[in-house]
């Protein structure tokens, strides 16, 4: 986990919890991560569509979300160099790193 700064980690600490897995953490892995990587298809042999496979795939997930190559868009291509989509907005990225600071509370 990389916390991008000392405030943004005194931020994660103060919202310890307030980030909630069902409502905000897996939505943000259904809505960018399942068009490859749900049970039918996983893609690489990841499901990223529950609490246990999330939690199973978070630090692989997150230095690919991180470093732009996932997701990919229709065309395979990846969020960085796709026309298609954009790379994860870093608000969500922070979110999923406090929540990971926080101990990843299946809440």
């Amino acid at each position: 986990l990389h916390v991008r700064s000392r405030r943004q980690r005194q931020m994660c600490i103060r919202d310890r919890n307030n980030t909630l897995f069902e409502t905000e953490i897996k939505s943000i892995f259904l809505n960018n991560c399942t068009i490859c990587h749900n049970s039918n298809t996983n893609y690489a042999g990841i499901i990223l569509e529950d609490y246990e496979s999330i939690v199973a795939n978070i630090a692989h997930s997150m230095s690919e979300i991180k470093a732009g190559t996932m997701p990919y868009d229709q065309n395979f291509n990846p969020a960085i160099t796709s026309n298609l989509i954009d790379v994860l907005d870093d608000t969500l990225i922070e979110k999923i790193d406090c929540w990971i600071l926080n101990g990843m509370k299946n809440n």
